[in-house]
């Protein structure tokens, strides 16, 4: 008999924390992502002084990479998930107003050359800005689906 109270004890907080940890998945809410490193660098086909050699996954494509690092996960106010004009799905990121600054300068500066996107240190894109981008927000547009977009903005937004 004198087990039982603790038995009814034990029982009760497992219940507690059962329900605790099954709340946030009951709830809808995404589960916690691994955060993403992200990186804009500029970036050229041809080597220059303490340019640093990379390859862009999928394609195989070399390009070299400006040492100096213009954004990054700080610079990011928010990221989310938007559908492209194509129907594909892009990581839509909202800067700082230090950051869209940073990203107007780089983008007018830098006309038709190419732009570094590096993701955890891997060389996801490099393609060439085509307009200058004001206003501190900018579209990554790749290969992405709705899910792998989301992965992406969750993982930008969780490494601030």
């Amino acid at each position: 008999m004198k087990h039982r109270p603790v038995l009814a004890v034990g029982l009760v907080l497992w219940s507690l924390l059962i329900g605790a940890g099954l709340q946030g998945c009951l709830s809808g809410e995404e589960p916690p992502t691994k955060p993403v490193r992200f990186e804009l660098r500029l970036a050229d086909a041809s080597m220059f002084p303490g340019a640093v050699q990379a390859t862009v996954e999928g394609s195989g494509e070399t390009v070299y990479l400006s040492p100096e690092v213009v954004l990054t996960n700080a610079h990011v106010r928010r990221s989310g998930v938007q559908k492209t004009y194509s129907g594909d799905y892009g990581v839509e990121l909202t800067l700082t107003e230090e950051g869209g600054e940073k990203l107007a300068r780089l983008t007018r500066e830098n006309l038709y050359k190419r732009v570094a996107i590096l993701l955890d240190g891997r060389l996801v894109m490099a393609p060439r800005i085509q307009t200058e981008i004001p206003g501190g927000v900018a579209l990554i547009e790749g290969d992405f689906t709705k899910e792998k977009a989301g992965e992406i903005a969750r993982g930008i937004q969780a490494g601030q």
